[in-house]
């Protein structure tokens, strides 16, 4: 079949459907069905047919013409009633369709709107969840530099116990030599005592060598034995001189080393007690920074606890729209 009989046939379809529906078939009406598709001739053609159709059905043997004509026009007014109640109809639907069409649209413009407000708060979530990483990563660089100046805090103050230790040990040994030094100053003056007593014994052997010697001529044979003794006497004393010399030179030795090692002591001491103090300064700067650190995560929890809250609300926003925008889409 050409394309011009399939366009016939179609428009004498489309007029029985017309027909059907109470509507006048005309070329315009066929046209509008068949959607502006056929020519204009096989239109006319596929018209023709049905209304030879529809003439061949009226046609009653042994009827009048004029009740045959009365018929016709009785289908006439049936068609026209017919289209003049569809267009009513099809002007109600079209004001119904527009009305739908407007709800639509407004509907869609709501959406819209909940979509874009959605997708803002969706953004202000992102941004509230990238602000709370940033939030939780700075609490977790407060809590490791927080660490660590616990760590070198502990450390200084193990430090200033081993400092406070050495002070202990170097306050144990000066205490240690000026014992030392009290001995060695009590063993001088008891040298000294027995060395003046030693004087004393030689001064009274002198006295009585002198005696002796005036009584050389009574006891001649004594002379001798008394001058052994003397010089017996005299080596003791020079002994006990030089013994007392040695003791004088080994107390000025130990006074000198006493003192270079009571200056040197004194030095450490004076080191220590710097260090000390530099351990102690360090200790306040740390426990400053601890207190400043611990400050800083209180404020970090405390902003975050707040972004949480704002997530909270932001989901229940969320959970807001998509429930009014669900709704709007299905009114029922």
């Amino acid at each position: 079949m050409s394309a011009r009989g399939e366009t016939r046939q179609k428009a004498f379809q489309a007029a029985c459907h017309l027909a059907a529906r109470g509507q006048r078939p005309s070329v315009r009406s066929i046209r509008e069905l068949l959607n502006g598709a056929g020519g204009q001739q096989a239109i006319v053609d596929g018209l023709n047919d049905w209304l030879d159709e529809a003439a061949r059905r009226f046609q009653v043997p042994g009827l009048p013409d004029e009740i045959l004509a009365q018929v016709a026009a009785l289908w006439t007014a049936a068609c026209d009633v017919g289209e003049a109640r569809w267009r009513q109809d099809k002007a109600s639907l079209q004001a119904q369709l527009q009305s739908a069409q407007d709800s639509l649209a407004e509907v869609t413009a709501e959406c819209n709107r909940i979509a874009s407000e959605l997708e803002q708060t969706m953004a202000n979530l992102e941004a509230a969840h990238t602000a709370l990483s940033a939030m939780e990563d700075r609490a977790i660089g407060a809590e490791a530099r927080l660490q660590e100046e616990r760590q070198t805090l502990a450390s200084a103050q193990t430090e200033l116990a081993a400092v406070q230790s050495a002070r202990e040990t170097l306050t144990r040994d000066i205490e240690y030599q000026r014992r030392l030094t009290e001995e060695a100053r009590t063993s001088q003056q008891h040298v000294e005592a027995d060395l003046v007593a030693v004087r004393v014994a030689v001064e009274a052997r002198t006295g009585r060598i002198a005696v002796l010697e005036t009584s050389l001529a009574e006891a001649g044979n004594d002379v001798e034995e008394l001058r052994t003794i003397s010089a017996r006497q005299e080596a003791m004393v020079a002994g006990l001189t030089q013994r007392l010399s040695d003791r004088d030179a080994t107390v000025a030795k130990l006074t000198a080393a006493l003192d270079r090692e009571q200056q040197g002591r004194e030095a450490d001491t004076e080191h220590w007690l710097k260090r000390l103090d530099e351990i102690r300064t360090a200790g306040d700067e740390a426990r400053t920074r601890e207190v400043r650190l611990v400050e800083e995560n209180d404020r970090l929890v405390k902003e975050i606890h707040h972004l949480r809250q704002a997530l909270t609300v932001a989901r229940s926003e969320i959970k807001r729209l998509s429930h009014e925008a669900s709704q709007k889409r299905d009114p029922g």
